[in-house]
């Protein structure tokens, strides 16, 4: 009987950064792990499995899982949130802040709860 749930993931290169467990991760123009920024071309790709130490992008993978029923919830910062922002889509600022301003269009995922002051709940698998 199995007690763990195999779970899929990608290894993808660095950017010469590194990354905790959890931390939220896009892809950038050339297909490679950065941290989640307002920047033309950037998409959400997950979270990162491991954490990884900083490394040129020739040396290092990181483990990142796309976006899952595992993982689609993350607790991320939004300045000024209220009980009004819920159904509202995010986009990333930051490696775990979002804003609910367009931008360059890094979607994070819909606010679906408010978890205190400036703290909301986002599913990153609803970002129509």
């Amino acid at each position: 009987m199995a007690t763990q749930k195999e779970v899929a993931y990608i290894q993808v290169p660095n950017v010469a950064q590194a990354y905790l467990v959890d931390q939220c991760i896009c892809y950038d123009t050339n297909g490679r792990a950065v941290d989640p920024a307002d920047t033309s071309g950037y998409v959400y790709a997950g979270t990162c499995l491991q954490a990884v130490a900083s490394a040129t992008q020739d040396t290092v993978k990181v483990p990142v899982m796309p976006p899952s029923e595992a993982n689609r919830f993350q607790k991320v910062t939004l300045t000024g949130a209220t009980q009004a922002d819920v159904g509202e889509l995010s986009y990333f600022t930051g490696v775990s802040t979002v804003t609910k301003s367009v931008g360059n269009g890094v979607k994070a995922g819909l606010i679906v709860a408010l978890l205190g002051t400036n703290l909301v709940l986002i599913d990153t698998m609803r970002t129509l």
